[in-house]
Formats: structure tokens, C-alpha cells, sequence
């Protein structure tokens, strides 16, 4: 039957407890459909003091990535603030990638910091930002970093967690389908094999926060 709805991926067991490895550099966030409305359980929910910092890479136009922002802040008790190209990438910040651009983390070569660049290179990845580029940027300069896929269409997100996979200590949490506007995202790390754990949406932030050792 044609009809019938597609039998989705089997979920994971439920959270083990563990710590990840200190010293953990990133929490990254990627999402898509249904975004905005996910993230507002979660930033509002993360502690006033965070010793890593957050980055959330959405699918969003670029005259929204400043609204969003300040909507976020205003319930947040970190300050949300939309990433610039060349700014020092700061613990206890939450950064939004601005909409319809490109970024990446690289790290300085002098003081070994980690620094946004900010791009409008057209790139063959049917999004901009792309999850996928900004998660393979850190993979490159060997970042630790507890990736978080939450709701959202397509499979934006899954290469970029693969090539994070290669560095010990990363680890990457989904949201549970049921809990998704649309969960294609979270779904096709799952079905890939990448996703360590599934969470259902009131329960990432408590989560991050454990992870991260606080």
C-alpha cells in the first residue's frame, strides 16, 4: 500500500547518564523546519553560566536572523547574538548564524582561538547556511563538540556529523521524531548510524547541560 505512512526509524535507548570528555569545546545546534518554535524550548532553558559556547546554524533568510535573536535573548539568560565574521568565538554566548550566509569556525593561528567566518560563496549544498558546512569546518581544525540535531527537512546536518566523528570525544544527540514539526534531519543521522542519543524537545537542554559536565 502506498498509502501507508513510512515506519519511522528505530529510536535509540534512552540516555546513558555519561559526561563527555572535558575539555569540550562547541555545542552546535542545526535545525530547519519548525526551528524557531523548538529552539524557544531550549535556549531559554540553558543556565546563566555556560562554560562552552552554543552556535545555532538554521535554514533562515537573511532578514530574520536578527529578529529571531533578539526574540530569543529576550527570554534567555545567556544573550544570543547573531555571529560576525572575524569575532572570537566566546563560552557562556549563544550565536546565530546569520541567514543566507555561509559559516564556518576556524581557529587563529596565533593565539589558537576559535574565530567565525562569515561567507557568501555560492557552494553546491541547496542550503545557505549549510549545517553540513559549518559542522566539516570544525572537523577540520579539530574542535570537540557535542553536535544537536533537532526538527527540520531534508538530511542537511548528517555529513557534517560524520566528518565530526572522526575526532574522539565528539557525540551528537537528535530530537525524537515525535517531537519534530518534520524530522527528517534528526531521522537521517539515526538511520546513518551517527546519532548517539534521541531526546524528545523538553528534554535537550537538561541534556546539554549534563553532557557538557555541569
Amino acid at each position: 500500500d502506498t498509502d501507508s505512512p513510512k515506519e519511522p526509524p528505530k529510536e535509540l535507548a534512552k540516555p546513558t547518564g555519561k559526561k563527555l570528555p572535558i575539555p569540550l569545546e562547541i555545542v552546535a545546534i542545526g535545525a530547519s523546519t519548525g526551528a524557531p518554535g523548538a529552539l524557544a524550548h531550549v535556549i531559554p532553558n540553558l543556565p546563566r553560566i555556560l562554560p562552552v559556547p552554543v552556535i545555532v546554524v538554521i535554514h533562515l533568510p537573511a532578514a530574520f536572523s536578527r529578529s529571531l535573536a533578539k526574540q530569543l535573548s529576550s527570554r534567555a539568560q545567556l544573550p544570543v547574538i547573531v555571529a560576525t565574521d572575524g569575532a572570537e568565538v566566546k563560552a557562556g554566548k549563544v550565536y546565530l548564524a546569520p541567514g543566507d550566509r555561509h559559516i564556518r569556525v576556524l581557529r587563529d593561528r596565533h593565539s589558537f582561538a576559535l574565530r567565525f567566518q562569515i561567507t557568501e560563496e555560492k557552494l553546491n549544498t541547496g542550503y545557505r547556511p549549510s549545517i553540513d558546512v559549518f559542522l566539516q569546518s570544525m572537523s577540520t581544525v579539530g574542535v570537540r563538540c557535542l553536535s544537536v540535531m533537532m526538527t527540520g527537512m531534508g538530511c542537511d546536518g548528517t555529513k557534517g556529523v560524520d566528518a565530526l566523528k572522526s575526532i574522539e570525544g565528539n557525540y551528537c544527540i537528535v530530537q525524537s521524531s515525535d517531537t519534530c514539526v518534520v524530522s527528517s534531519m534528526p531521522d537521517s543521522l539515526i538511520e546513518a548510524g551517527l546519532a548517539d542519543e534521541v531526546i524528545p524537545l523538553n528534554g535537550i537542554a537538561p541534556r546539554i547541560v549534563r553532557l557538557i559536565g555541569m
